[in-house]
């Protein structure tokens, strides 16, 4: 291979690679080009000029028509990050160039910051925290705190998504005694099943639901579900936690329901 870009910016390469997997980078093509500044578009477009590969990743620039047209003999696109969607453009798509992601390696990751947050929501950790740090321990007070305890034991949680962080976090929930219950239109209940969860409505889900994630995608047809009439739903003790897009929920009708529930 001719040249490889990296079209990322400097704060963002040094947590993505470490030195080593830099070096072994090099050894694939003739030329590595890595930017010592922050990207420009005047500097985004020198690197990518005569390329037959770039990495991108978070704060990459969109890999437009006038990019493009750089580098003419691009052939794939390696994101280091989840969603291409920030660097995929209409004219990458209509040249035919490859993209790949590392979005089933973050998922891993995602599914296990989905399990801690349930586990440590539904210990109450956040309020146990604040009370022993206020010396609270020992008191009425802290005796309402801990009465609020509960264990990844004998609930049920409700996915909303079965993507890869989905599936992962489907995965890990098999080790416990759960109830898991899915909503995800794309999947079929036999799927369901096999995933270890059970299919409903997301109607059913908020409402049966102690622990609700949500891990769908951002897509026009997610836009707002956790919304007014969803959340009035769940139950007032029950947990919500969004690993999605933030835009899955409307914070306002979040914060009323919150305020009702309180």
């Amino acid at each position: 291979m001719n040249k490889i870009a990296m079209l990322l910016n400097p704060a963002v390469r040094s947590r993505v690679f470490a030195a080593a997997a830099l070096e072994r980078m090099s050894r694939l093509a003739n030329e590595l080009a890595v930017p010592a500044e922050p990207l420009s578009p005047e500097g985004s477009a020198a690197l990518i000029r005569g390329a037959e590969a770039a990495v991108t990743s978070w704060m990459s620039p969109q890999l437009n028509e006038e990019l493009l047209d750089e580098a003419p003999d691009l052939k794939i696109v390696l994101h280091a990050a989840g969603s291409v969607k920030p660097v995929v453009s209409e004219a990458l798509q209509a040249r035919g160039i490859r993209v790949v992601s590392a979005a089933s390696v973050l998922s891993r990751g995602v599914a296990e910051t989905a399990l801690g947050l349930t586990i440590v929501s539904l210990k109450n950790i956040w309020d146990i925290a604040d009370r022993t740090r206020d010396g609270d321990w020992w008191n009425n007070r802290a005796d309402e705190t801990r009465s609020r305890i509960r264990e990844l034991f004998g609930v049920t949680i409700g996915c909303i998504g079965a993507g890869q962080a989905g599936r992962r976090y489907l995965e890990l929930l098999r080790h416990f005694r759960v109830d898991v219950l899915l909503y995800d239109p794309t999947v079929s209940a036999e799927q369901a099943v096999r995933l270890g969860a059970r299919s409903v409505s997301l109607e059913e889900l908020m409402a049966a639901s102690d622990v609700v994630t949500v891990l769908a995608p951002e897509i026009p047809a997610t836009y707002h579900m956790i919304n007014e009439r969803t959340l009035s739903a769940m139950k007032d003790d029950a947990i919500l936690i969004n690993l999605a897009r933030g835009s899955l929920v409307d914070e306002q009708a979040l914060r009323r329901r919150l305020s009702a529930a309180a």
